[in-house]
């Protein structure tokens, strides 16, 4: 393949991660969060049309088709250029357009990176580049609402290096199910290179010609990786519906009865069997195409990000709750990475703040809330913290496996030896410590359990003799 004109698009594969995330170290709840929203939000709006084709249907009223606005997609581009900006200046307008940031994976050389800004800015788009310290390859962050014009951006500049310089370029057929493991493998070894489409259909991968000994290599190292998981990954299921996946070289095995999604059975067969991250997912890619069949396998192979989740509670309401919290929603979740219930708000703009009540002060929470949403009211602040902690141990106590567990301490428990002391001012303005190492006591005298519900923290001034405490474990 030498001809430009064959070329009719990039495959791309793009991660996405909330705007906070960008600014700092990789938070995957929080990302997880933010994907949940943006996806219940499109199912909310794809509801609406619905009903509204349903009343027309009827007979209802509806706006003429003469006077329906145009079917336009656009991105607000206020307050940042088009072009290449840096990614600390992409993430805050993406955070205050309340966009997500899409990360492409194919990594990209110097070369690329002056094309892709240079058509970019004719395109009105903003990018920003990253990479890896001590690594070559770069990585082209976008706006998600900016994506598909990014994809063009990235086909346009290919084809144009193609019809230049056609000498620099090698290139080797692949199938479509490879493209993801490919990226993933050139990715971990610092090699630049592009996967496009034909016009015949067909899959290829473009590399500079330089590396070419470096691609052979690594395309040796994934026929291997395909060839042992044939050898070494084996699954049954016995008659009572558990399926156990097995690495027959070290005897090792994942069993469960409710199939989960493709991700967390490649993070358990990671985890478990020792399997690098590409070896893992090809093992549960070729389970979820042997074993499953119809709706489940659908739901296996999804990418929802209601996936991420065991337990999604949403529209959570209170008897009784302030009216300073009711313009906010809330949602109850529990991650299905560490299983830690979180209580999340959000507002009418749709930004969000996410809290971990039964890990957290009172006053981490205000903070974050003041952070994330931009809250500085105190009596807003209070009433949101108070619902977190409420909501947090209403939904621990319908749990019928958790224990629960009350001590009380005594002046004694608080010597300067055995305790760490924070302090912080309440609401009212006096300030209070919090001892903390009295129960990390408590906490020893159970051998196994998970913390499922907020402390409850009886805290008095500096001057009192006391303070109580209750953990729900399980």
């Amino acid at each position: 393949m030498n001809m430009s004109e064959d070329v009719t698009a990039v495959s791309m594969q793009v991660s996405e991660k909330a705007a906070e995330a960008a600014l700092s170290a990789f938070k995957s709840v929080l990302d997880s969060v933010g994907r949940l929203f943006r996806e219940l939000l499109g199912m909310e709006h794809d509801r609406a049309r619905a009903r509204a084709q349903m009343k027309a249907a009827k007979g209802g009223s509806q706006t003429p088709e003469k006077t329906k606005p145009p079917n336009v997609s656009a991105t607000n581009l206020t307050g940042i250029k088009p072009g290449e900006v840096s990614l600390k200046d992409l993430a805050e307008n993406a955070r205050n357009t309340g966009e997500a940031l899409s990360v492409a994976q194919n990594g990209f050389s110097q070369e690329d990176r002056k094309a892709i800004a240079r058509t970019a800015k004719k395109y009105g788009i903003p990018v920003a580049f990253s990479n890896t310290k001590g690594k070559n390859n770069l990585y082209a962050n976008v706006r998600s609402g900016d994506l598909p014009i990014f994809k063009q951006i990235c086909t346009e500049c290919v084809k144009e290096k193609i019809a230049a310089q056609p000498e620099t370029l090698g290139n080797f057929k692949v199938q479509p199910w490879e493209v993801p493991h490919l990226t993933a493998m050139l990715k971990a070894h610092d090699l630049p290179a592009v996967f496009v489409e034909t016009k015949s259909g067909d899959q290829y991968c473009l590399h500079d010609v330089k590396h070419q000994d470096a691609v052979r290599i690594v395309r040796e190292e994934f026929v291997a990786k395909c060839k042992g998981i044939e050898k070494q990954f084996s699954f049954d299921k016995d008659e009572n519906g558990f399926y156990t996946l097995k690495d027959m070289h070290s005897g090792k095995e994942v069993s469960f009865d409710q199939i989960p999604d493709k991700a967390t059975v490649s993070a358990q067969i990671q985890a478990q069997f020792g399997y690098d991250p590409v070896k893992a997912d090809l093992a549960a890619a070729k389970f979820g195409e042997e074993a499953l069949k119809g709706k489940q396998k659908e739901r296996y192979f999804s990418s929802s990000a209601q996936n991420e989740f065991s337990r999604i509670e949403g529209n959570v309401t209170l008897e009784g709750e302030s009216l300073h919290a009711k313009p906010f929603g809330c949602w109850y979740v529990q991650p299905k990475k560490d299983e830690k219930p979180r209580v999340v708000f959000r507002d009418q703009s749709g930004k969000y703040a996410v809290l971990e009540p039964q890990n957290m002060t009172r006053a981490k929470m205000r903070s974050l809330l003041t952070e994330q949403l931009g809250i500085t009211d105190r009596r807003t602040l209070d009433a949101l913290t108070d619902k977190a902690d409420r909501v947090t141990d209403f939904y621990a106590r319908q749990d019928t496996k958790l224990l629960t567990a009350e001590k009380s301490f005594q002046m004694e428990d608080f010597e300067p030896d055995k305790i760490i002391e924070h302090k912080y001012t309440g609401a009212s303005g006096m300030e209070y410590t919090t001892k903390q190492k009295p129960l990390d006591s408590v906490e020893k005298q159970y051998s196994a359990y998970r913390k499922r519900s907020v402390y409850s923290r009886f805290d008095t001034p500096l001057n009192g003799d006391h303070r109580q405490g209750r953990i729900a474990a399980a």
